[in-house]
């Protein structure tokens, strides 16, 4: 399974961001207008031509609609059995796609107060990050595992307050309603990345894109 990352410290994003917006549909435009930093705007119109870009490739078509569930996960209408996810912050955009439901986030790691997020945890999070190391960068893993599962899921992080989610990060496992998922963190020039899918966590590779050319086509290192 493959994860594909564009850092933009090494693509020239402001300079394709026009022709990329170009190539959106409506939907996809609005979406990223909706930020109020400009930065913000240009990563989420370029994670949206990914997930497009990524889709025709597969599906050997542009005959197909996005849409979202009651809870915001995106899905594709004609062909529900292709599952993707895409999460941007700091300089990193990153997709996957799988034959499953899965899920991705990705943080930027800044110098935080803890305290200030642990109301959001449970007793065990605490515990890990209390004997942590490297609390901030644990805090990030716990972070972006959560959000990956929920994206997974398709329920949003509220499910954390109603559902019980046994998640062991050490091993990569986590349990929800009787069934196992697979979680798996990575650590990215200042970033934490964590995807999870159902079942078995697949071999992972990461593929950095090298640049987006005129022709609006992916390159990858």
């Amino acid at each position: 399974m493959e994860i594909l990352i564009a850092d933009s410290r090494q693509l020239p994003l402001e300079a394709i961001y026009k022709p990329i917006l170009c190539s959106l549909p409506e939907e996809d435009i609005l979406r990223s207008e909706r930020y109020v930093r400009q930065e913000d705007r240009i990563r989420c119109a370029v994670g949206a031509f990914i997930v497009r870009y990524e889709a025709e490739r597969v599906l050997h078509t542009k005959e197909f609609h996005i849409e979202r569930t009651e809870f915001g996960k995106p899905y594709i209408k004609e062909y529900p059995e292709m599952h993707f996810s895409l999460s941007h912050s700091g300089n990193m955009i990153v997709y996957v796609q799988a034959s499953k439901s899965v899920g991705i986030d990705v943080e930027e790691i800044k110098n935080i107060e803890i305290p200030d997020y642990t109301h959001c945890l449970n007793e065990n999070e605490k515990r890990h990050i209390k004997n942590s190391q490297d609390p901030i960068k644990d805090f990030y893993r716990i972070w972006t595992v959560r959000e990956a599962f929920a994206k997974k899921e398709g329920l949003g992080l509220p499910m954390y307050e109603s559902e019980t989610v046994m998640t062991d990060i050490d091993n990569g496992t986590i349990l929800f309603r009787n069934e196992q998922s697979s979680i798996k963190t990575f650590e990215i020039a200042n970033h934490i990345l964590s995807v999870s899918i159902s079942g078995k966590m697949p071999e992972l590779q990461l593929k950095f894109i090298d640049k987006i050319n005129s022709e609006l086509q992916l390159i990858f290192r």
